[in-house]
């Protein structure tokens, strides 16, 4: 409060209307400024939600990965014939060679990943969220 918010009695009510509409106009500066940030709040919740989801995709890849090397290494543990053995070995190599490919792409997928990236990706639907 300031010297700006006392009247003396008695007031015309164009005074009143006149002061209501100076305190609503410094108002004005605090509501852009609120509504820029709110803005800036939503694109960055957009971000933290897609990278959750990117890594979310991951884990399950990485996962998934690991259960077919599992059941692989324990194929090989009882195969006797070299070709059988050979055709194992062939599967964790495509294994290996698509869990790499994987990690490449994360790696170039972080490099490109950033709010406003998101955003523009978004607005062409080319992400989806959780």
């Amino acid at each position: 409060m300031g010297a700006d918010d006392y009247f003396i009695k008695p007031f015309e009510p164009e005074d009143l209307f006149a002061a209501i509409r100076g305190k609503l106009k410094k108002q004005e500066p605090l509501q852009k400024r609120i509504k820029s940030l709110s803005a800036e709040l939503d694109r960055l919740h957009n971000f933290i939600e897609t990278k959750d989801g990117l890594l979310e995709n991951f884990e399950l890849e990485m996962r998934r990965f690991l259960a077919n090397i599992k059941l692989t290494i324990t194929i090989l543990t009882q195969v006797e014939s070299p070709e059988l053995r050979q055709r194992y070995l062939d599967i964790l190599q495509d294994e290996f060679n698509r869990q790499i490919s994987i990690l490449n792409q994360l790696s170039e997928l972080k490099k490109i990943l950033t709010p406003d990236n998101i955003t523009l990706l978004s607005q062409f639907n080319m992400l989806h969220h959780r």
